[in-house]
């Protein structure tokens, strides 16, 4: 067991020792506490092989356990793990906690995207091409993140940003083609429409096209989220 609350201060000392020096001030001199703020309680496993590795693993578990335990007794004490395993807990955590901020924000993409499509004129209206292309998106990164998941990838944070990103580039290219869609006129053909359409955007597409190449050269670096993300 390791002692630090003189580095966190709060401690009540006794005795005739030295003083308990701390940045929330001394109180009282000597070799003993009486009372302290904050305790931290350091233990050394040993992972030598699988069978201590998996050993260490267990017990680490049933400690974390019976700690919960003591501490949904002890409402006053607040305790703090950080164990082997809390990296890969607050991760996990952090995925089911981002759910409702993810369909909030999956909800005010939908809004703006039918409200972006959507004119004053029912026949020039394209409320559900908006609509169309947050669902493709969507499924695509659903089915990318599935992928993933497959594979083993480690789930990092950093993740949770790539959707949007490509829920704006997506987004994007469907409002270009719906406004390039409006500039032509009513009496071309279909066919002649889609080829004005084409022919205005198709540059912007290139261009896009040539980011993701080099996006995809940029995937070889150590940076796994560079690589999902090129995935993605």
């Amino acid at each position: 067991m390791a002692y630090i609350g003189h580095q966190l201060g709060g401690v009540q000392a006794w005795g005739a020792g030295p003083a308990v020096q701390g940045p929330g001030g001394v109180s009282g001199r000597g070799q003993g506490v009486r009372s302290a703020r904050a305790l931290q309680l350091t233990y050394y496993l040993q992972a030598r092989g699988a069978l201590t590795d998996r050993v260490a693993s267990q017990w680490e578990q049933a400690f974390c356990g019976e700690l919960g335990r003591f501490g949904a007794g002890h409402p006053e004490l607040s305790l703090y793990p950080f164990t082997s395993s809390s990296l890969r807990t607050d991760f996990q955590a952090s995925s089911v906690l981002a759910r409702r901020p993810l369909l909030a924000s999956v909800c005010v993409c939908l809004v703006l995207a039918v409200g972006c499509c959507s004119m004053r004129d029912c026949v020039r209206a394209k409320p559900w091409l908006g609509l169309l292309a947050l669902l493709s998106i969507a499924l695509s990164g659903l089915t990318a993140a599935g992928i993933l998941n497959l594979t083993g990838t480690t789930y990092n944070s950093t993740y949770l940003g790539v959707p949007f990103i490509l829920l704006g580039h997506g987004l994007f290219g469907t409002f270009e083609m719906l406004s390039s869609w409006r500039r032509t006129r009513e009496d071309q053909h279909v066919k002649e429409r889609v080829a004005s359409v084409f022919s205005d955007v198709m540059l912007r597409y290139s261009g896009a096209t040539l980011l993701h190449q080099v996006s995809l050269c940029v995937c070889v670096c150590i940076f796994v989220f560079v690589c999902v993300f090129v995935f993605v």
